[in-house]
């Protein structure tokens, strides 16, 4: 069955870095769930899986105006680390599952760049 609009889509993926380490899996537990053609997904991964097929296996390089758009440097934002849900380690607080920011703990604050 091929993926089109207002299909219901479950896959498995790896997210890696440039270097080819897997940074995220959904491997180890349920595949994503999502409604094909409805802005549900990224933009670059919507694409790319559009008219795809069952049992297909691909990967894709997004460019960031594909996927949550171009870091904005000067864009900041700050929450107090208990409003944060996570693992705790010390004072570090370990955001899962998804890897959507970068975050560098400043007791009892964090500090990241947004994203658009």
């Amino acid at each position: 069955m091929k993926i089109t609009k207002d299909k219901v889509v479950q896959f498995h993926y790896n997210l890696s870095a440039a270097d080819d380490s897997v940074q995220e899996t959904s491997r180890k537990g349920n595949p994503m769930l999502y409604l094909h053609g409805h802005d549900n997904m990224i933009k670059g991964l919507e694409a790319a899986m559009n008219d795809r097929e069952t049992g297909d296996v691909f990967s894709v390089t997004l460019a960031p105006e594909d996927a949550y758009g171009a870091f904005l440097p000067n864009c900041e934002q700050v929450i107090q680390k208990k409003h944060l849900q996570g693992k705790r380690t010390g004072s570090r607080v370990w955001l899962l599952p998804f890897r959507q920011i970068k975050a560098c703990v400043r007791s009892p604050l964090l500090r990241w760049g947004c994203l658009r």
